[in-house]
C-alpha cells in the first residue's frame, strides 16, 4: 500500500491478530493502518489512524515515553486518596447524625489497666 508507506518490517508499529474474527491489523509507525482477511488475504480496509493521538496523551506517553510511570501513576495515587477522604467527608455526617437519631453516642472510654497496683487516686491517700 503505497499511502500507507510500509516498505520493510522496520515500518511496522504492530500488527493486531484477532483469529476469531479472522482479521490481521498492520499498525505502521506513521499512524496507518491496514486490515487484511485472516483466510483470503483479501485487503479489508486502509485508513490513517487519529486516536493514536488522544491515546498517547491519555497514557502520557506524548509527553515522554517514560510519563506514564513518574506522571500518571502518582496523579492516580493522589486522585485515590482524595477521593476516599472526600467520601469519608461525605459520609460521616450521615453517620453521626444516624447514631444522634438512634440515641447513641460514641464516647471513648479510657481502658483499665492489667496491673495488680491500685489505682493512682488511692496510692496519693495512703501517702
Amino acid at each position: 500500500m503505497p499511502e500507507a508507506g510500509i516498505v520493510t518490517w522496520h515500518d511496522i508499529a504492530r500488527l493486531d491478530v484477532r483469529p476469531d474474527k479472522g482479521i490481521v491489523k498492520v499498525r505502521a509507525k506513521n499512524s496507518w493502518e491496514i486490515q487484511l482477511d485472516f483466510n483470503t488475504g483479501e485487503l479489508l480496509q486502509v485508513a490513517y489512524r487519529r486516536s493514536d493521538f488522544f491515546e498517547s496523551l491519555h497514557d502520557g506517553t506524548y509527553f515522554q515515553e517514560k510519563a506514564n510511570l513518574w506522571l500518571m501513576l502518582p496523579s492516580a495515587v493522589c486522585l485515590l486518596v482524595l477521593w476516599a477522604t472526600g467520601l469519608y467527608l461525605f459520609v460521616f455526617p450521615y453517620i453521626k447524625s444516624a447514631n444522634r437519631k438512634l440515641g447513641r453516642v460514641i464516647k471513648f472510654k479510657p481502658r483499665q489497666s492489667s496491673c495488680t497496683a491500685a489505682p493512682s487516686g488511692e496510692a496519693r491517700r495512703e501517702a
